[in-house]
């Protein structure tokens, strides 16, 4: 996953990856105060965050770990690429 994570921010813009990458910190450290936090249907402790066109999707592990499982660009077809 992180490889699809870092192909991603590569391509896109210097101050769009910035924003993605304190809003990354700020879920790994657990702090998801004023984010878009929504669970995922279906999913056990399974969230995404809304970031005007991206998605970060995340997951809490055991003893409240917060680890980031992808960074979508939003579409109809985001959920899908990310399960399958």
């Amino acid at each position: 996953m992180a490889d699809k994570i870092a192909k991603l921010l590569a391509k896109l813009p210097p101050k769009q990856v910035k924003v993605l990458l304190v809003v990354m910190t700020k879920i790994t450290k657990g702090n998801l105060d004023g984010l878009d936090v929504k669970s995922l249907k279906g999913q056990r402790n399974r969230y995404r965050v809304r970031l005007g066109n991206y998605q970060i999707i995340f997951a809490i592990r055991k003893h409240g770990k917060h680890v980031i499982l992808s960074v979508t660009k939003r579409s109809e077809k985001a959920y899908k690429d990310f399960w399958t």
